[in-house]
């Protein structure tokens, strides 16, 4: 654990016990009674001496200098690439539209923020279940390390067979469980569209008001430290709203600001601006952080919760607990998001959301985010702007046929996926 003034919950854990960091091939080779006892001992040595120090395994395991590097590499470096069309050479679904660009991010510095989150490995899926219970579970996880291991799922061992279990245990669970850890919003992404929606107002405007909707993971907030820690906003005043139900982090987004300002950059004017207790956004203009404040906000940035396909913590304001249909949830939780960004923005704002599509067991579209929410945001007022990809992690299993109903195009050679993010304008 840290003990750093508002540093990160946690920086670096063994993940696996010395005696039992073999190599891949001398798991394989073990006989099987003793293979059987070992894969326990393995299993409690994760539950009780890394899950219990607060350490999330799957997508934290960085030392305190690793994760300042990453964090100023986020504020120095623009990672956001824009790919044009014509380097996609197919389109296997011929309904996906292409967007006015693509945006690709380095996923790995995003991992830094994650340290302050541990609990974004609990998230659980639409079913239930997070990809940390498999350590909870003595035989999903016997059966997912045997077929790893022993049955030599994807080749793992064949591949990777002389590499010590700690180099790829995270890996190779994340396979063969085939349930992903949870992904945080790229920060690079979050700086880009900051910089890109105020880029023509840095001359004209001393105080900028930055609305997001849903503070999740803290990506977006990162997002917003380091854009404006650029020199073009030396001078300017940054007034960074947002909200947040998840009441077990809701203190640690005032500690990654103070992290900020202490080690990677000090921003005197960056004022981050939140309700006293939990709030959900939908009953955010009846909060006194809002009063005076319709029609001031210059740009609002949210990737909200998709209905119930994850659930992130158990609070009663999740808007899957509150809403337990699909209508209801549309209703109770995507018009008011909708409505109320757009009482706050000025004219002229900008209204980034990234959201998607829910399918279902059989790969097709269940529930129709997307277009319901284009459709919503016009009939509130707003014009539909422009839409863009933004191109999403993947995993091993992904290039193989238990995945070819994934929307999916194909450049240079690989299959990648996306998320859209859609742009309104008051």
């Amino acid at each position: 654990m840290s003990n750093i003034i508002n540093g990160p919950l946690f920086t670096t854990a063994v993940l696996v016990r010395k005696d039992l960091d073999l190599t891949l091939k001398e798991w394989q080779d073990m006989p099987l009674p003793m293979f059987t006892q070992k894969a326990e001992e393995l299993r409690h040595y994760i539950v009780d001496n890394v899950l219990t120090s607060g350490h999330n395994f799957f997508t934290g395991n960085l030392t305190i200098e690793k994760i300042n590097e990453k964090l100023r590499k986020i504020k120095d470096f623009d990672r956001t690439i824009f790919i044009p069309k014509p380097l996609f050479t197919n389109v296997l679904d011929r309904k996906f539209q292409w967007g006015s660009g693509i945006i690709t991010y380095n996923g790995q510095l995003t991992r830094a923020i994650n340290h302050w989150f541990p609990e974004i490995a609990f998230a659980k899926n639409s079913k239930g279940v997070s990809i940390i219970d498999q350590f909870y579970d003595k035989d999903q996880f016997y059966t997912n390390f045997h077929t790893l291991i022993i049955k030599d799922r994807f080749k793992f061992v064949e591949k990777n067979g002389e590499d010590s279990l700690s180099k790829k245990i995270k890996n190779g669970l994340r396979l063969v469980n085939g349930n992903q850890p949870m992904q945080n919003f790229p920060a690079g992404v979050a700086k880009w569209i900051i910089n890109n929606s105020l880029k023509y107002k840095f001359d004209s405007s001393n105080e900028f008001n930055i609305l997001d909707n849903c503070a999740g993971w803290g990506g977006r907030l990162v997002g917003g430290l380091a854009a404006c820690s650029h020199n073009r906003f030396s001078g300017k005043t940054f007034n960074y709203f947002t909200t947040e139900v998840n009441s077990k982090i809701y203190n640690r987004y005032d500690m990654l600001v103070g992290y900020w300002n202490e080690n990677i950059q000090a921003i005197p004017n960056f004022n981050l601006i939140m309700p006293d207790e939990p709030t959900p956004f939908e009953d955010i203009l009846e909060d006194k952080i809002m009063l005076g404040r319709e029609g001031t906000f210059d740009l609002a940035l949210v990737s909200p919760p998709y209905y119930n396909r994850e659930k992130y913590s158990d609070d009663e304001n999740q808007s899957f607990i509150k809403f337990g249909t699909y209508e209801e949830w549309k209703n109770g939780f995507l018009v008011p998001l909708l409505k109320n960004t757009y009482i706050l923005l000025k004219s002229g704002g900008e209204f980034y959301l990234n959201i998607s599509d829910i399918k279902g067991s059989n790969g097709k579209v269940e529930y129709y985010l997307v277009s319901d929410s284009v459709e919503i945001a016009k009939n509130i007022g707003f014009t539909f702007n422009k839409k863009y990809l933004i191109e999403m992690p993947t995993h091993g299993n992904f290039n193989k046929d238990i995945n070819n109903n994934e929307k999916v195009q194909i450049r240079d050679g690989k299959r990648h996926k996306y998320e859209p993010l859609l742009v309104f304008v008051k």
